[in-house]
């Protein structure tokens, strides 16, 4: 005979059943509710991928568009500006970043680049004989042959005055310059008898600074109130930009992008005059542009 022990038993076993199925129910339901969640959420995502794809997609073609464009504008926005111009362009071995796209775009402005490359600082004048160097100095056009050196700083500088005033002018008669060039430190590509220097591009750097006879040409370039930019390339500080725009002269630190190109030029031309480039301390990106007559 069943005893109220065991109904209470079958009872417990009929809830618990009940429980169990409940509960079993209730995960299925639940599971069934995040696999459609899950799927919904892999659906808007992958709809938010492809749009962004799409996205990026678009601008790298606008930003293509945009390069194109800048390339193509380059030539006619600096066309003439340095027309029949010669301008000095000095660099150090082992030097390529931003050295011909300097040269490209004088040359695209109708300007006739002067490479100077220098193997050593200073203009290499430790290597030099003393006493020839001082009769060059003396031979030299215009040298002022009154004035002493009495470090090597002065005598930088009085080389760069001399430099300066043998290229600005158009004469057969240059004896500093033939003096450096006789030596393996110091070569001048593009210097003609009838060459007369306008401007100056300073790219030449040593151990992070700028060469200190490239600075000492800048000031003698300068005092002659000639145009003098310090250049660099976006991807490389070589310390030209930094202390050519602490002593007062004009940078471009993009000359490999049209930007900079433009911006070179219209420096050179006298058109602008700042630090033009994409690093802090920038003044702008590039010069306001404006035709010559504005």
């Amino acid at each position: 005979m069943y005893n109220l022990r065991y109904h209470i038993a079958s009872l417990v076993a009929v809830f618990l059943a009940l429980s169990v199925g409940l509960l079993l129910g209730t995960v299925v339901v639940e599971r069934g509710a995040l696999t459609n969640q899950g799927t919904q959420i892999v659906k808007d995502l992958q709809q938010e991928f492809d749009a962004l794809r799409q996205d990026n997609a678009d601008l790298r073609a606008g930003l293509e568009r945009d390069r194109l464009f800048a390339s193509d504008a380059v030539p006619v926005l600096v066309s003439g500006a340095l027309e029949g111009k010669s301008v000095l362009v000095m660099t150090n071995t082992g030097r390529a970043d931003g050295l011909s796209a300097t040269v490209d775009a004088i040359t695209q402005a109708g300007g006739v680049p002067v490479v100077l490359t220098v193997a050593s600082a200073s203009f290499g004048l430790d290597k030099l004989d003393p006493e020839a160097l001082a009769l060059a100095l003396a031979a030299s056009s215009g040298a002022d042959t009154t004035a002493t050196a009495d470090t090597v700083a002065d005598t930088v500088t009085l080389v760069a005055l001399a430099l300066t005033r043998e290229w600005a002018t158009a004469t057969e008669a240059r004896p500093v310059t033939d003096l450096l060039v006789s030596s393996t430190d110091f070569r001048v590509e593009g210097l003609s008898d009838t060459t007369q220097i306008g401007g100056m591009a300073l790219l030449a750097s040593w151990g992070g600074s700028a060469d200190p006879a490239g600075m000492a040409l800048a000031d003698a370039f300068a005092a002659m109130e000639l145009p003098v930019v310090a250049v660099e390339a976006a991807n490389r500080v070589s310390g030209v930009v930094d202390d050519s725009t602490a002593a007062g002269y004009s940078a471009v630190d993009d000359v490999t992008s049209p930007q900079g190109a433009v911006s070179l030029v219209w420096v050179l031309s006298g058109r602008a005059t700042g630090y033009y480039g994409v690093r802090d301390g920038a003044e702008n990106a590039y010069p306001i542009l404006s035709s010559p007559s504005s």
